[in-house]
C-alpha cells in the first residue's frame, strides 16, 4: 500500500513538473534542473535556464552551471553526449562580491567573463567533477577525463585528463 502511494506520489509530482515548467518560479526551477532524479525533467528545466541540450544527450545527477542574469543560452551540448556526476559550466565568471577587484584593471581585461557560450559537440564524454571554464568548444568525440579543469578548446577525438587539461591521447580511427 506504501509503496503504491509513494509511486502515486512520484508520477504525481513529475506530471506536475511537466505540465507547469513555464510558470513555476526561478528557485524551483534550479532545483529540478540540477537535482531531480528523472533525467527527462532536469533536460526540460535546464533548457529553460540556458542550457540547450541535443537529442540522446544525458547529464547526470548534480550537473550545475553558473547562469547568465537574463537564463539566455549559456552552454550548447550537441547530440549523444555523456555528462557525468557533478559537471560544472562556468560560462561566466567575476568577482561579483569584491568591488575591490571589479574595478582593478587587470582583473577587468583579463580575468573577467560574461556570457561566454560554451559548445559542446556531438559524442562527447565528460567525466564526473570536471569543470569547463568561459567560451570554450569541447569537439566532436572528445573525452573530459574525471576532475579535469578545461581552460582551452579541445581537438576532436582526443582525451583530455587533469589540471589544467591536457591532450593525453588522440583517438581518432583514420
Amino acid at each position: 500500500m506504501i509503496k503504491r502511494f509513494l509511486q502515486f506520489l512520484d508520477n504525481l509530482i513529475s506530471a506536475f513538473l511537466n505540465k507547469y515548467a513555464k510558470v513555476i518560479p526561478l528557485r524551483i526551477t534550479k532545483f529540478a534542473a540540477f537535482y531531480y532524479p528523472d533525467a527527462r525533467i532536469r533536460k526540460k528545466f535546464l533548457n529553460k535556464l540556458g542550457v540547450i541540450m541535443g537529442d540522446g544527450t544525458y547529464a547526470n545527477l548534480g550537473l550545475k552551471v553558473v547562469l547568465n542574469d537574463d537564463c539566455s543560452p549559456s552552454v550548447i551540448i550537441g547530440n549523444n553526449v555523456s555528462i557525468g556526476p557533478n559537471v560544472v559550466f562556468i560560462p561566466n565568471s567575476e568577482p561579483n562580491n569584491s568591488p575591490a577587484l571589479l574595478n582593478n584593471e587587470y582583473v577587468k581585461t583579463n580575468l573577467i567573463k560574461k556570457k561566454n557560450t560554451i559548445h559542446v559537440e556531438d559524442n562527447v564524454w565528460l567525466g564526473a567533477n570536471c569543470v569547463i571554464m568561459p567560451g570554450l568548444t569541447i569537439k566532436q568525440g572528445s573525452i573530459i577525463g574525471a576532475g579535469a579543469v578545461v581552460t582551452q578548446d579541445t581537438e576532436e577525438f582526443s582525451i583530455y585528463a587533469g589540471v589544467p587539461a591536457k591532450k593525453i591521447r588522440n583517438i581518432k580511427n583514420d
